[in-house]
């Protein structure tokens, strides 16, 4: 009769112990999500916005009441809300978003300066009021780097319309421009910030630059970073140049300006394709002339399509391969497949 009982009792202890090292192992599994939680910020962009007479005073104040009406800090928290962990980090490490009222000469409607985003006042009451599926006309592909240098448009750009669109069918819950301008200025600071990219003195798209700069013929032009073809673009282009880019490595004419607006295009258009499935295409009197989702699919931007998404993926790699990420871009190899 005892045998019995010692196998009940070694079965009871055992089943203990079991129950134990499941209950330890869940609270475990908690406790690392609560703490994976608790490093993404709860941004209080309230705090974060005020308004400046000029880019650069001394004081910047609380925005005042009549701002009340463009819904500013609400659209900036639903797009915290919908964006991935890299995203809301670089949310959390913005210090101040800084809207000028007196924007002066400066030719984009912001910029990014260290940890805070400057945004011209007007340039944002227009995107914050714009229709989730409106877009501006792009009608420039020559971005010169000095000031004074011209810029060109396309002969035909009163033809040519740039319309977002829900990739499958849905509703927007983002303004296109509203959430393209943050999310473009946010990838400027994670570019450039050091606790994710050990090398930002060059950003992350510095490789490419190098290549372009060991294939110019003037290297006058190497810091140009200029365009698909070896040399820069000339005046009077058309539209039919699009199909060009459709073929590129680039996201947008734009991106061709410089390293750091090529991540920042990319990586907005990303985002925004992959977390809120919004595309977009370039039409001229209904016909299509570039797809944004279709140009994802071309080879010749899948290398830095893939840096992008390492950069997103950032908090969840080990730390080995974020060393090896790392070395592989500080000395310009391999394909950066994340898969």
């Amino acid at each position: 009769m005892l045998l019995p009982y010692f196998v009940y009792w070694v079965a009871v202890m055992f089943l203990n112990r079991v129950a134990c090292t499941l209950v330890a192992t869940l609270l475990a599994f908690l406790g690392s999500q609560v703490h994976s939680f608790a490093a993404i910020c709860e941004p209080n962009f309230t705090q974060k916005l005020c308004v400046a007479g000029h880019a650069y005073d001394r004081h910047c104040t609380p925005l005042p009441d009549s701002y009340s009406d463009y819904q500013i800090d609400r659209q900036l928290h639903d797009l915290f809300e919908l964006s991935p962990g890299m995203v809301q980090k670089g949310f959390c490490s913005v210090s101040e978003i800084r809207i000028v009222k007196n924007w002066g000469t400066i030719s984009h409607g912001g910029f990014v300066d260290g940890t805070r985003i400057f945004v011209d006042r007007d340039f944002l009451f227009q995107i914050a009021l714009m229709e989730p599926d409106r877009a501006f006309e792009r009608n420039t592909y020559y971005f010169p780097q000095g000031s004074d240098a011209e810029s060109f448009e396309l002969v035909d750009h009163h033809q040519v319309e740039k319309h977002p669109k829900h990739a499958f069918g849905g509703e927007f819950v983002v303004r296109y421009e509203f959430a393209h301008f943050f999310l473009h200025e946010l990838a400027h600071i994670l570019d450039f910030n050091w606790e994710i990219n050990t090398h930002a003195g060059v950003g992350y798209f510095g490789c490419f630059h190098a290549h372009q700069v060991l294939g110019y013929e003037n290297h006058t032009q190497g810091w140009r970073y200029i365009s698909i073809v070896s040399k820069p673009f000339p005046k009077g282009l058309t539209s039919e140049v699009y199909s060009q880019l459709l073929n590129s490595e680039f996201a947008s004419f734009y991106s061709m300006s410089s390293p750091r607006e090529d991540f920042a295009e990319l990586f907005a258009d990303y985002v925004l394709l992959q977390y809120f499935d919004v595309n977009y295409t370039i039409e001229k009197s209904g016909e299509e002339l570039f797809d944004r989702m279709l140009q994802f699919e071309n080879p010749n931007i899948q290398k830095k399509l893939n840096i992008v998404r390492l950069v997103l993926s950032w908090s969840e790699m080990t730390k080995q391969n974020q060393i090896q990420f790392a070395n592989d871009r500080g000395a310009c190899r391999g394909a950066f497949d994340p898969r």
